[in-house]
């Protein structure tokens, strides 16, 4: 194991305070749509909470894959934003 991904497992580790191998598989990560369009790669945020106690985390997408290597496969939802769609025109008319 490299330098680099021992740093990186004891600091998801301390954060989630899991000593257990593959807790990542219930893990489910979180992103917006709005900021897979809009934001450089390097730039986009996964939050993931585990399913049996809880817990949150926050990493980076350039780190998801390393996460999944070391911690076990863990499952990414793309939520979809409401942002835009308070500034579409509504076709409706209003009638007097």
């Amino acid at each position: 194991m490299l330098k680099k991904e021992i740093t990186f497992l004891d600091r998801v580790r301390k954060k989630l305070a899991c000593q257990i191998d593959k807790c990542g598989e219930n893990i489910i990560f979180t992103v917006s749509e709005n900021d897979i369009k809009f934001l450089a790669k390097d730039k986009v945020k996964f939050f993931g909470k585990c399913t049996k106690c809880l817990s949150t985390i926050k990493i980076k997408s350039t780190e998801w894959e390393m996460f999944n290597k070391l911690m076990g496969q863990s499952k990414l939802e793309m939520s979809n934003s409401t942002y835009s769609a308070l500034f579409e025109e509504q076709n409706t008319k209003i009638s007097d």
